[in-house]
């Protein structure tokens, strides 16, 4: 969407078209929520935290096969062709057991921005996620 179709879509009497496309995932945004938890488990990093960071990039949708940022953002946590993108498809490959791309597969994505946040400290998490969430 061009700047300003948005508010041009509101003056017309309808909803602006959404920033981000849906791909096919075999998950839900209920998978999302779940592996949110896993993650934070197993991390021991803030649940809310967490889930705050996902809900934003995820437009506040936390579906799994979201695509935003014109075609360069993908899955709940957004990971870009140019940032967290090919490092975690080094440890997770492109294709998940459904045939879905590994970063549609929420599971994925929470265990990998755990893992980036204990391996790297909450700074540079954020300096890689959203910072709407963070207070500090």
């Amino acid at each position: 969407a061009r700047a300003g179709q948005g508010a041009m879509a509101w003056e017309q009497g309808r909803a602006p078209a959404p920033a981000y496309e849906i791909a096919w995932s075999p998950y839900s945004p209920a998978d999302t929520e779940a592996a949110i938890g896993y993650a934070t488990a197993i991390y021991g990093i803030p649940y809310a935290l967490l889930r705050c960071t996902v809900l934003g990039e995820s437009a506040g949708t936390m579906e799994p096969g979201i695509i935003g940022d014109n075609g360069h953002s993908f899955g709940a946590g957004q990971f870009h062709v140019r940032g967290q993108l090919p490092r975690f498809q080094q440890f997770y490959g492109l294709v998940g057991a459904y045939g879905e791309p590994t970063w549609a597969n929420p599971y994925y994505q929470m265990d990998y921005m755990g893992w980036y946040w204990s391996a790297h400290g909450e700074g540079a998490f954020f300096g890689q996620w959203n910072a709407a969430c963070y207070g500090g």
